[in-house]
């Protein structure tokens, strides 16, 4: 049986349902929101408002690309009716998550009228009810889990409260996308390409109008119409694939607001909004060199994230490292999580706050982190967050505490993250018609992750790069395995030896391979389903 076919069995598709999900990325299955969506009526009128009085109009956005990109969205919204309203990304460092007294207060200052908080807001209580204070109106537009009570604000738009227009988390972006929407009563392809990408950063599930978006977005980009995205993904391709957007796109974006760089994280928007050429060179060069400072800080990080190296024996990762910055957390917790294959949460200082603690949490698909952390919620100074991804703040005399009431929740609350599910290869599938047909089931993400596959490799054919770092092993001209990233210890036993990882094309120097890029090295199979 040919890998297309296994491939098929291994999503439990079949020929026509695949080639159904390949045509999700039209536009106009997007229902349209103005009569549909609950609430979306009132906040236009309350946008037109404010619009007919001439009064200023400010967006106070997120600093991951959700943020940025739905931001940018309402940004050029107000554009196209010839407004040009404020807006602001706040420094993790400096501002926080989420919207505060202080920054109401400087936008007070400036005689903002209208304030929309995008990505944020659900459970920014004070931040809301102080600029109501300030004679603001307030709309918050977010996708975080709901709290007990919602925030004053005169109107919330989130998908939980759209009435059934979807039963599923959409992202910032798509909402804002959903405004603009419902404003010219028509979908922008711009728009709708950047609500696209935050469906991949975002991690939301791949159905419905988040199948759209992504697949929408995956077909905009090949075509390499809009600069931004060509400078990011050094030029137009003939195919881009999710791995392309997460790697060439939102992993340099999300950059901007992991280091400390103070407002120039609002470039990331500016980047986004940019008409000229050279501003969009200007921006772009930036955010890449940005980026590869945090890939140094976070390389070097990697080797001290373990206090004591049992931590990583437990159920649920909970690790503080003094030493790791607050914008770093995020990815190592990510990257922990995706190689451990269970929940983790990675807490970090926050820098000017004595006594404070930031932690951000990830968890395999699967695994309600939210939900278990959420019992202890008052206990905390922040919290907010969906299934599989949080973020909270505590203060460090209760982390301690935090841990003992956590490990006590597991004992009844058992950690039950399933056996990683592989598609075990031979060597006969190291073709690019395997790689074509990989690409057939595109977009992957949530709900829908890129395939893992499992290959067998025996201790006589294992072979290293010349400084011993690196497993590399040719099995042809065209073909090979590689592990850059994984403890080369584990071959010390007899083996055989499985691999997990992804099929992969490899260009070095205009030569095409296809390369199983390892993961993973398995010494107990029963750990993996194989398929």
């Amino acid at each position: 049986m040919d890998l297309y076919s296994r491939l098929l069995a291994f999503y439990q598709l079949d020929a026509k349902s695949l080639s159904e999900r390949q045509l999700q990325g039209d536009l106009s299955l997007i229902p349209s929101p103005l009569e549909t969506f609950k609430g979306m009526k009132e906040a236009l009128g309350l946008i037109r408002k404010h619009l007919e009085s001439k009064d200023k109009i400010v967006i106070y956005g997120d600093y991951d690309v959700d943020g940025m990109t739905s931001t940018a969205i309402l940004v050029k919204m107000f554009n196209k009716s010839g407004v040009n309203p404020g807006f602001f990304i706040p420094s993790r460092y400096h501002n926080g998550y989420g919207l505060n007294r202080e920054m109401v207060e400087q936008f007070a200052l400036k005689g903002y009228k209208l304030l929309l908080t995008i990505d944020n807001g659900i459970s920014a209580y004070e931040g809301i009810k102080a600029a109501k204070e300030a004679g603001m109106d307030v709309l918050v537009i977010d996708h975080h889990a709901l709290e007990d009570k919602l925030p004053e604000a005169d109107l919330i738009i989130h998908p939980a409260l759209s009435g059934g227009y979807v039963d599923y988390n959409i992202s910032a972006a798509c909402l804002a996308f959903l405004l603009d929407y419902a404003f010219y009563q028509k979908a922008d392809p711009y728009q709708a390409l950047e609500a696209g990408i935050a469906v991949f950063s975002d991690a939301m599930p791949l159905k419905g109008i988040n199948l759209t978006l992504a697949e929408f977005s995956l077909a905009q980009l090949k075509e390499g119409k809009y600069p931004q995205f060509n400078f990011l993904l050094n030029g137009p391709k003939d195919f881009v694939s999710s791995k392309d957007i997460s790697f060439s796109i939102v992993a340099p974006l999300n950059a901007l607001g992991r280091v400390d760089i103070g407002i120039k994280n609002n470039d990331g928007v500016r980047f986004l909004l940019a008409q000229k050429q050279e501003d969009i060179e200007e921006y772009g060069r930036f955010i890449l060199d940005n980026s590869l400072s945090k890939k140094r800080k976070a390389s070097y990080l990697k080797e001290t994230l373990f206090n004591d190296p049992r931590e990583k024996d437990q159920p649920l990762i909970i690790i503080y490292n003094p030493e790791m910055e607050i914008g770093l957390a995020g990815a190592a917790c990510s990257s922990l999580a995706e190689k451990e294959h269970k929940p983790v949460i990675v807490f970090s200082k926050v820098q000017g706050e004595e006594g404070k603690l930031v932690g951000s949490g990830r968890a395999p698909s699967g695994f309600d982190l939210f939900s278990l952390v959420s019992k202890f919620k008052d206990s905390y100074l922040a919290f907010g967050g969906h299934k599989e991804a949080l973020g909270l703040t505590i203060k460090e005399t209760d982390l301690e505490s935090f841990k003992k009431k956590i490990n006590e929740e597991l004992k009844t609350h058992e950690v039950k993250v399933p056996n990683e599910r592989a598609l075990l290869i031979n060597n006969d599938d190291f073709s690019f018609s395997s790689l074509k047909a990989i690409r057939m089931f595109e977009p992957f993400g949530t709900d829908f992750k890129e395939p893992l596959f499992a290959y067998w490799l025996s201790k006589e054919r294992l072979a290293f790069s010349r400084d011993g770092k690196h497993l590399i092993v040719y099995l042809n001209q065209e073909a090979g395995v590689v592990a850059f990233n994984v403890d080369l210890t584990l071959f010390n036993s007899d083996g055989p030896f499985l691999l997990l990882g992804n099929l992969e094309e490899d260009n070095f120097n205009g030569r095409k391979k296809v390369r199983f890029n390892t993961s993973k090295v398995i010494l107990d199979p029963s750990k993996v389903d194989l398929f």
